[in-house]
């Protein structure tokens, strides 16, 4: 299972790495656009916009998978070794249930808005864009499921104090 994942976690890398590399090129064709005349994109600002927002969302779950997300952890991380992995347990469950009521939310606004299009990008709508956000929220789901029930799923901890001292 560990390696279906990590290679699931690689292809969702090179899919962030695609998707912001594809977001920086959109935007600077925006900038050349916008000064010149003959050209005109009123398409790139939406699409830029919304590469951001699955390159992040896919990128949380490469995040949540490798355990480098946000935690504020200050006060767990002064408690015994025992109470930590309780504490750890119980932010992964609070994660579930925030990822599954998203994942609802997500689901109900794709059934909704199945055929509403887009302003400015034609052949896309946004329940399209609501269904690729619950499979966004649903690998997340998977992930933080890994991190609960498959310990060996966990990623090693990566030490930078050797990379910051050079």
């Amino acid at each position: 299972m560990r390696k279906l994942l990590d290679a699931f976690c690689r292809l969702l890398t090179w899919f962030c790495v695609v998707g912001f590399t594809l977001m920086l090129l959109i935007t600077w064709y925006q900038i050349v656009a916008r000064h010149t005349p003959v050209w005109l994109a009123p398409w790139t600002e939406e699409a830029a916009r919304l590469l951001f927002v699955f390159t992040v969302l896919f990128g949380i779950t490469v995040a949540i998978h490798h355990r480098e997300h946000i935690v504020v952890d200050f006060i767990s991380a002064k408690m015994p070794a025992r109470m930590q992995r309780v504490m750890n347990i119980l932010y992964d469950l609070g994660s579930l249930l925030f990822l599954a009521a998203a994942f609802s939310g997500a689901l109900n606004l794709s059934k909704r808005l199945w055929m509403a299009s887009l302003a400015t990008i034609e052949g896309v709508t946004k329940g399209q864009l609501y269904a690729l956000e619950a499979i966004a929220i649903g690998l997340m789901f998977i992930y933080v499921l890994a991190n609960v029930f498959l310990p060996e799923v966990k990623a090693k901890e990566i030490d930078y104090s050797e990379e910051l001292s050079q």
